[in-house]
């Protein structure tokens, strides 16, 4: 279906925000995320900043893609952050596995 015709089928009243279920849907992913840091971070689990990391790492990729082919609007502030939350979880899982190597609680 083009977007022409799409147009013609909405309402002038419809505005053109996300529905709540993909806010919901972002919600439940940034929340998963958040808990799984507070979790790696209490219990000093590296895979789980690593597992983070991937994931929002995936998130800012898809925006990218997004905006490349489906012609979405480009978030670079939202990617910006992404990127450098990535680097960080990577890091800090980085330092959280050393500090296991050298207190000899290698699991």
């Amino acid at each position: 279906m083009s977007k022409d015709a799409f147009a013609e089928v909405k309402t002038s009243d419809e505005k053109e925000t996300p529905s709540s279920y993909s806010s919901s849907d972002l919600g439940a992913f940034f929340t998963f995320s958040a808990l799984l840091i507070f979790y790696g971070v209490l219990k000093s689990k590296g895979e789980c900043l690593r597992i983070v990391a991937l994931l929002i790492g995936l998130a800012a990729f898809l925006r990218i893609v997004a905006w490349a082919i489906n012609d979405a609007a480009l978030a670079s502030t939202l990617i910006g952050a992404e990127i450098v939350l990535v680097v960080w979880l990577w890091l800090s899982a980085k330092y959280i596995d050393k500090l296991k190597q050298v207190n000899g609680a290698n699991e």
